[in-house]
C-alpha cells in the first residue's frame, strides 16, 4: 500500500485487538519481571550485606522503567508506521489512546485487587495471641 492509503483506512478490529493484546503483554511481562526480581532480592539476600540485593533490585526498575515504556513506544510506531499526514496521524492516536487507558485502568485494579487479596490473607495466617 501506498503512504496515501495507509493513512486514509482505518484500523480493522482484528489489528486493534493485536495492538490491545499486544501492550496487555507488555505490561504483565514488566510487571511480572519487576515483582519476580524484586521478590529473588527481598527473599534471598539482605540489603546491608549483599551488593546482589541492589543488582538485581536495579535490574527490576529497569525491566519496569525502561523496558516497558521503550515496549510501548515500539508498538505505537509499529501501529503509526507510514503515515505521514500529521491529521491522519493524530486520528489513528485518538484511536489508540482509548484501547491504551482501559488497559491500564483494567490492570491496575487487577494488581489492587490482588494486593487486598494477598494482604488479607497473610494477615488471618498470622498467629493470634493469647
Amino acid at each position: 500500500m501506498r503512504g496515501s492509503e495507509v493513512e486514509n483506512k482505518p484500523l480493522s478490529q482484528k489489528s486493534l485487538r493485536v495492538y490491545a493484546f499486544l501492550q496487555a503483554l507488555t505490561l504483565v511481562a514488566c510487571w511480572g519481571w519487576f515483582a519476580a526480581l524484586w521478590s529473588l532480592a527481598f527473599f534471598q539476600y539482605k540489603l546491608e550485606e549483599n551488593i546482589e540485593w541492589w543488582f538485581l533490585v536495579a535490574s527490576a526498575c529497569a525491566g519496569l522503567y525502561g523496558l516497558r515504556p521503550n515496549l510501548e513506544r515500539a508498538i505505537d510506531t509499529a501501529w503509526l508506521r507510514g503515515i505521514s499526514n500529521p491529521k491522519a496521524l493524530a486520528e489513528r492516536i485518538a484511536q489508540l489512546k482509548p484501547i491504551k487507558r482501559r488497559i491500564n485502568l483494567i490492570f491496575s485494579i487487577a494488581v489492587l485487587v490482588l494486593l487486598v487479596i494477598v494482604t488479607i490473607l497473610y494477615f488471618r495466617a498470622l498467629p493470634t495471641a493469647p
